[in-house]
């Protein structure tokens, strides 16, 4: 596989804080095995060496139950530039890249959604998977997670290599091998892990987010 380009640039909207997924969750939340199906039609998504992961990230979004539109690499790379185009909207005059804010204000431009929230933490991106559905993951990419264990085992370590959009569409807790993982898919082919999607573990998830990652939550969509 061909080192992909990292291209999620972070930008925050301090507003973002007034829409908490916290405040539309249940009070009592069992915390189980939650696994939101991804059809095999439309996946695994490829971006090739373009840095478009976060058209990428959202296009999976779409794809996942229980939304299930029927998504593919064309769409993804249109929703890609029209983020940016969003960004650019906002005076974010990147040379390539894209925010994941970006992702979301494009798809709601288009009449795909609607609202979203946002994840402040661990706990909401563990509760948003079990009650609600996938989380678009904005994170710091580190060297040794470009390749996964044979087992599709993510290994957060080395030196931050790049920014990068990925859909979280799982939570598995006391997994047999692995602990407490996520359950992720990427958007660089089959190759990637087993056939395009991994597990994280939960303290890296929570690592990852509290080095300067987010998360939003779709949390209403139109198709």
């Amino acid at each position: 596989m061909a080192t992909p380009i990292l291209d999620r640039i972070p930008f925050f909207d301090r507003r973002s804080r007034d829409y908490s997924i916290r405040e539309i969750m249940p009070r009592t939340i069992e915390r189980k095995k939650t696994i939101w199906s991804i059809p095999d039609k439309s996946f695994p998504l490829n971006q090739g060496r373009e840095g478009a992961c976060v058209g990428f990230g959202w296009a999976a979004e779409l794809s996942a139950h229980p939304h299930l539109y029927d998504t593919n690499n064309e769409y993804a790379r249109a929703l890609y530039h029209r983020a940016r185009e969003e960004d650019r909207a906002m005076g974010n005059n990147w040379t390539s890249g894209a925010s994941v804010l970006a992702g979301a204000r494009a798809l709601r431009k288009e009449g795909r959604l609607k609202s979203y929230r946002w994840g402040f933490g661990i706990e909401d991106v563990i509760d948003t998977v079990v009650t609600k559905g996938p989380v678009v993951l904005g994170i710091n990419w580190h060297e040794s997670m470009y390749r996964t264990r044979a087992e599709g085992l993510v290994i957060v370590d080395g030196p931050i290599v790049g920014g990068h959009c990925i859909l979280v569409y799982g939570y598995w807790p006391g997994h047999e091998k692995f602990g407490d993982v996520f359950l992720w898919v990427n958007s660089w082919g089959p190759t990637y892990g087993i056939r395009g999607k991994a597990y994280l573990p939960v303290s890296k998830a929570d690592q990852l987010l509290r080095a300067g990652g987010e998360a939003c939550i779709a949390t209403d969509v139109a198709i």
